[in-house]
């Protein structure tokens, strides 16, 4: 798993996590089972899992650190 920091988190249930020297990844709250829309908020670490598919990556599985 990789850790990270959520970025930011809007409206429409995705965002972005920051990982130390990487680029930032983005994440869909429908890929993390175990959290509710509520529990994401800007400067929470999570651990999470790459799945890239077309040369793109994102985040799945996301959960709290």
């Amino acid at each position: 798993m990789h850790q990270g920091t959520i970025k930011c988190f809007g409206e429409r249930g995705f965002g972005y996590i920051s990982r130390k020297g990487q680029p930032d990844i983005w994440f869909h709250c429908h890929d993390s089972p175990d959290l509710s829309e509520c529990e994401f908020r800007a400067g929470r670490a999570v651990l999470f899992s790459v799945y890239e598919t077309l040369g793109k990556a994102r985040a799945v599985d996301v959960r709290v650190a």
